[in-house]
């Protein structure tokens, strides 16, 4: 935590490697560091977000990526997982707002949601 070669960025990295991994619990810890260092870091809410996606607890990933949207409107992650978390709840509407909002920015490499995760979404509408 006090580790100053570690930016909040690395700990968001730290963070997703482990939710890849499974291991919610380093996943957390090292998402919630970068929130210490840089608290309206919204790539940490967005792993927050998809840590509880991940366990299936919708409604504190919503939380958690509507205050990464609020903090940035265009993070496509975020955007692409409410959409996913609409559609689970059977709001089709809301769900293509979402995914088409994500389908039109630039995604790039640090972006762990891909243009064909999104088309794949939206032909499930």
């Amino acid at each position: 935590q006090d580790n100053p070669y570690l930016y909040p960025q690395d700990c968001v990295t730290i963070g997703y490697l482990y939710l890849q991994k499974k291991d919610y619990e380093k996943a957390t810890f090292f998402t919630n560091v970068a929130l210490k260092l840089s608290p309206n870091y919204s790539a940490a809410y967005d792993n927050l977000g998809q840590i509880s996606f991940t366990k299936d607890d919708l409604s504190t990933g919503k939380m958690y990526f509507e205050k990464a949207l609020e903090i940035n409107p265009r993070l496509a992650d975020s955007l692409y997982y409410m959409g996913l978390i609409a559609f689970k709840q059977n709001d089709s509407y809301n769900a293509r707002i979402y995914l088409k909002k994500a389908q039109n920015l630039s995604l790039d490499g640090l972006d762990t949601t891909t243009y064909t995760m999104i088309e794949n979404a939206l032909d499930k509408l």
